[in-house]
């Protein structure tokens, strides 16, 4: 079958079903579409007229097709051409008609009746428009039009699922004058009295036998097994464009199909990439295993294999979720929770697990020995820590695995002592009016945050601007941040602050810090916040600037020993923070800084720079492998070695093999390096010859390069 034509043949017709105006995509399509399938016997031509008015002329005079046997220096236009046995193939009459249905079985009933179809839709009478079609505007017109249009897609699609209806429409030619092995070249146009030479469209085949099996390929199914349902897919393709899906429900069952007329999927006509074909079994037995397959339609009306492939669906429907109805610290060694399920256990029920984090979001881990049964709805935590919040949940489990959970439930712990006042350290405005305020971390190990508040004067009513406690990281924060317009006919700001410990007791407030308003407005800079040296990089996180109207940040390298300044990054991406510098020289010292600019052009000052010495890459010394082959004992014997300050027990060998000198490596197990030490490896194939190559790694993550390759004859 030639794959690009047959392509074509799909691809044209999933235009004319998905396109809106027929006669619009026409004028961008050829003439007629050809695709041809071929057998040891004989080749066979698909085909049709691309548009209405096409089809309607070739349904009367017919399709004139030639065929010429290649010849390697010639070109397809320079052969002769024959006509092939029944050229032209025209529309049958009526009495074809009559003896073609006779001669089909009545049990394919589908078969005859889009014959039928096809038949009807092409009769005469049946794109003829009767009145004056101007008298309403040309409303007439449109509707012949439109109904000319589908009459033209309907007739397509049956010719494609049924021969008899391809076979009736002059659609369908077969070439039985054919030898294996030889290529023809087969043309085709509509039969007309003045034909043109570029009216012919052409179609290359090779005659050689044919697989039903040809598209099958299981890999192309994804499969999703669900809660008594087994959904998957797989790709449209232009090899086919309708499919059939079967099902057998055990090993020695038949298979039954499911879609009782074919599925067919349209695409929008501006839909571009790979779509694909879905469908969902439904109303399944968890854990018995199904059996599908899968086929589809050519535009050579048969149904051929696609792919076949097991499923079986699982329970993933979780039990009820428990209730924690109360976490109380009854003593001081002791917490009692309880909970309930309102709704009836399932008959998989298991049990409970108790979850405790010290926050109500993440982090919860186990603290029960053994699962709880499903009769027991109490705990007491005799194993906790007063120094930090605490919340439960608890877990409902299933024989499936199935989870589900208990809403988080904070213990009010029995703690009346406050924290120490805060002490604010500095207080700090820029150029454009952020200020930053730096606390003297408070010790209390169940600190909890700040409650920072500001005011226009210190005799005031102070009002709350941020509480640290509510920041989703959860972090102990003892640098906060506020801002201010710089418009203003207040000049000075006063902050003062609250400390609170996890269990919501509050300190006395702080002395009250004074704030003055700069008369300059340049953006505050990036800070580099923390870096991570590895051999390859130096990964520098930053905090980006602060100020609202920053358009661009930039990172700086200052190279100290030659007093060199490199620009590493400049971003207008504010939300970006970190960079990794890999351009660094091995043993340099480096000073990082960085600066912004805002969108009247004005530049911040640079950021406090971070003096870092950039690593020194090493790698391991590159090893040697030899070995030798024994035929008695049929097994291969290695020995490694390297550079003799080598750490022996700091390092392993990774022993790579392949079975042909062009194959890719594959990792065959990593050992223990020991020097001159012999190592066995069996032979896993009956090649004669096999490829050995090592490579060093030490438990710093450093590694060798390849040794060179060891060549044995088996």
């Amino acid at each position: 079958m030639c794959k690009k034509s047959a392509r074509n043949v799909i691809f044209l017709l999933l235009l004319i079903l998905n396109s809106h105006s027929l006669f619009a995509q026409a004028e961008e399509s050829p003439p007629i579409v050809i695709t041809a399938r071929s057998y040891e016997d004989r080749i066979v031509l698909r085909y049709f007229a691309t548009t209405p008015q096409l089809f309607k002329v070739a349904n009367q005079s017919g399709y004139i097709i030639e065929k010429a046997i290649a010849v390697s220096n010639q070109s397809k236009e320079q052969l002769v051409y024959t006509p092939i046995k029944n050229s032209p193939y025209k529309r049958w009459n009526e009495d074809q008609w009559t003896n073609g249905f006779s001669l089909k079985s009545k049990a394919d009933s589908n078969e005859t009746n889009l014959a039928g179809l096809a038949m009807g839709l092409t009769e005469g009478n049946a794109f003829m428009a009767t009145g004056d079609m101007l008298s309403d505007d040309l409303k007439s017109l449109n509707e012949i039009r439109t109904k000319v249009g589908n009459n033209f897609t309907f007739t397509l699609m049956a010719s494609l699922q049924s021969k008899l209806a391809a076979e009736g429409l002059g659609l369908w030619a077969e070439d039985k004058d054919v030898a294996v092995g030889r290529n023809y070249w087969y043309r085709i146009r509509v039969n007309s009295p003045q034909p043109n030479r570029n009216d012919w469209v052409y179609i290359a085949v090779q005659c050689k036998p044919f697989s039903q099996l040809y598209l099958k390929n299981d890999t192309l199914i994804k499969v999703v097994p669900g809660d008594q349902t087994i959904q998957f897919s797989f790709p449209e393709s232009l090899d086919y464009f309708a499919y059939y899906i079967y099902r057998k429900d055990g090993p020695t069952k038949p298979f039954k199909k499911l879609t009782t007329t074919p599925s067919i999927q349209l695409t929008p006509i501006d839909f571009e990439g790979t779509g694909r074909y879905g469908y969902v079994d439904s109303g399944l037995i968890n854990y018995q295993r199904y059996q599908y397959k899968i086929t589809v339609f050519t535009p050579f009306a048969d149904e051929l294999v696609l792919g076949e492939f097991s499923s079986m669906p699982k329970d993933l429907t979780p039990p009820p979720s428990p209730n924690l109805t109360s976490a109380k610290h009854i003593t001081a060694k002791e917490i009692l929770l309880q909970w309930n399920i309102s709704a009836k256990l399932p008959t998989d029920f298991k049990g409970f697990n108790i979850g405790r984090s010290n926050n109500d979001k993440d982090g919860f881990k186990k603290i029960n020995t053994q699962l709880l049964p499903a009769n027991v709805n109490t705990f007491k935590d005799t194993k906790f820590t007063t120094d930090e919040s605490i919340y439960y949940i608890i877990e409902a489990v299933d024989t499936a695995g199935n989870s589900s959970y208990s809403f988080p439930l904070m213990v009010a712990l029995v703690d009346s002592t406050p924290p120490a006042a805060p002490v604010i350290q500095s207080a700090i405005i820029d150029s454009v009016g952020k200020i930053t305020i730096k606390f003297k971390p408070n010790t209390e190990k169940d600190f909890l945050g700040y409650q920072l508040m500001k005011a226009n004067a210190a005799d005031h009513d102070f009002s709350i601007v941020y509480q640290s406690f509510n920041d989703s990281t959860d972090e102990k924060v003892f640098v906060l941040y506020d801002s201010t317009t710089l418009n203003t006919l207040t000049k000075k700001i006063y902050y003062k602050a609250i400390a609170f410990d996890s269990h919501f007791n509050q300190s006395i407030a702080s002395t009250i810090t004074e704030v003055k308003r700069p008369d300059t407005i340049p953006p505050i800079a990036p800070m580099i916040v923390d870096y991570k040296i590895s051999d390859t990089a130096i990964q520098l996180t930053f905090v980006s600037s602060e100020s609202e109207d920053v358009i661009t940040q930039y990172l700086f390298r200052k190279d100290i020993s030659a007093n060199i300044i490199d620009t590493l990054m400049v971003s207008p991406d504010l939300a970006k923070s970190s960079f990794s510098d890999i351009r660094f020289n091995s043993g340099k010292q480096y000073e990082y800084s960085m600066s912004a600019k805002d969108d009247a052009g004005l530049f911040s000052k640079l950021s406090p720079p971070i003096l870092i010495i950039s690593p020194k890459q090493t790698r391991l010394p590159k090893p040697v492998v030899t070995g030798a082959y024994s035929k008695d004992k049929k097994e291969i014997t290695l020995s490694f070695s390297a550079n003799s300050n080598l750490d022996e027990n700091n390092t392993s060998v990774i022993i790579y093999a392949k079975n042909r000198l062009e194959s890719s490596w594959n990792k065959l197990e990593m050992v223990p390096y020991k020097k001159n030490t012999n190592h066995i490896v069996n032979p896993q194939s009956d090649n004669k010859e096999i490829y050995f190559s090592i490579v060093l790694i030490d438990k710093q993550g450093r590694s060798s390069v390849f040794s060179e390759t060891l060549k044995l004859v088996l």
